[in-house]
Parts: C-alpha cells; structure tokens; sequence
C-alpha cells in the first residue's frame, strides 16, 4: 500500500495458489529436478494442508508462527 499497490482481499490469491507460482518459478530458473520435487513435496505434505487455502491478505505473522509451531512438534 505504501508503495501505491494494493491487492484488495477478494482478489488475493491462496498461499496454495503462491506455492505453485514458486515451483513454476524454480522450473523456469532451471532448479535441479530434484529441488522442484522437495518444494513439491513441501508444498504438498506440509504447506497446502495448514495453510493452502489461506489468503496472502489474511496470512499474519501470527498465522506463520503457529505454522511453525505446528511443524517443529510434528514428528517427520
């Protein structure tokens, strides 16, 4: 907003929905097969359940800290 842009909530895109766009980008930037599949796997088994239908206009740094909580008590 600051900086003149402002993306009003309802047309806010999923953390899901960025997810995907950081994958395309890692494809695009010739990223080992590899990386783009641990990203995959990321996005997949831990992003997208928690957080994926999340809006980036409503995600806090209170909702990245209880994220991150989460993760750290799962056991991998």
């Amino acid at each position: 907003m600051q900086q003149g842009v402002h993306t009003p909530a309802s047309a806010s895109i999923t953390v899901l929905e960025a997810g995907e766009l950081w994958i395309a980008q890692a494809v695009t930037d010739g990223l080992e097969a590899s990386t783009v599949l641990q990203y995959r796997q990321h996005l997949a088994y831990h992003i997208k359940p928690y957080l994926g239908l999340v809006k980036l206009s409503d995600l806090t740094p209170g909702y990245v800290q209880s994220f991150r909580n989460l993760l750290r008590r799962k056991s991998f």
